[in-house]
């Protein structure tokens, strides 16, 4: 019987009793943050990659010797892990930004009919490709309204007039300009591990690093393979 009760009230909550505040995040992100932005990350992490291993690299007094090798030899993979650690940061950027309770009453507004229908709207109208286009007391959101139906329009300001709701709309313009800046500027990017075998590869690669002998060049080989040999 408690189990039947369970399921009646999961079924009558719906998705939102699934929801935690990583899926509030990739909600946020998918909507709010335009493919376009993801795509030039991925180029910036398969054309400038060295930069990205600078740090790592300067701690282990490693240096490049030859960047065009390096990034030559950097496999496809190593740019989709790059941006999957960026949405990683960027997500709790988000989730600190607006605060996990904040987040999550937005993302659950963003779910319910009205919500879906503003999303496909911005998405028909493209009210979010640039990240830094609103400012403050005008921008998408403001745009956003001219869009919808009175009774939706009636559901968006009733949303709204709530603290989640007043933060999203007052400070939306804010957060997405400063996601620009996490997006856009590589030493706010998360730091890459060496212990991948495309780095091993490299390291075994003649001319391409410099260490500081060739023992510190062997047991950093051996260090970093440990994981997945």
């Amino acid at each position: 019987m408690l189990r039947y009760v369970l399921i009646l009230m999961l079924s009558l909550l719906g998705t939102a009793a699934f929801a935690n505040r990583e899926d509030d995040a990739e909600l946020y992100m998918l909507h709010f943050i335009h493919e376009k932005h993801w795509d030039r990350a991925h180029r910036a992490s398969q054309y400038n990659v060295e930069r990205l291993y600078r740090e790592p690299f300067r701690t282990r007094n490693i240096t490049v010797l030859d960047p065009k090798r390096f990034n030559e030899m950097m496999p496809e993979i190593a740019a989709d892990e790059s941006v999957a650690r960026l949405k990683t940061h960027i997500a709790q950027f988000i989730i600190d930004s607006y605060g996990a309770e904040h987040l999550s009453e937005i993302a659950d507004f963003f779910r319910t009919p009205t919500g879906e229908q503003m999303l496909a709207i911005a998405k028909k109208h493209n009210l979010f490709a640039r990240l830094h286009s609103q400012s403050q007391g005008g921008g998408p959101i403001d745009r956003w309204r001219g869009f919808l139906s009175p009774l939706d329009l009636a559901r968006f300001r009733s949303f709204a007039n709530t603290e989640a709701g007043t933060f999203f709309v007052e400070r939306t313009w804010l957060i997405r300009r400063s996601v620009y800046y996490q997006m856009y500027d590589r030493p706010n990017w998360p730091e890459p591990p060496l212990n991948r075998p495309y780095i091993v590869d490299i390291m075994k690669a003649d001319g391409v690093l410099k260490f500081p002998n060739r023992v510190a060049r062997q047991s950093l080989i051996s260090e970093m393979s440990a994981d997945f040999e």
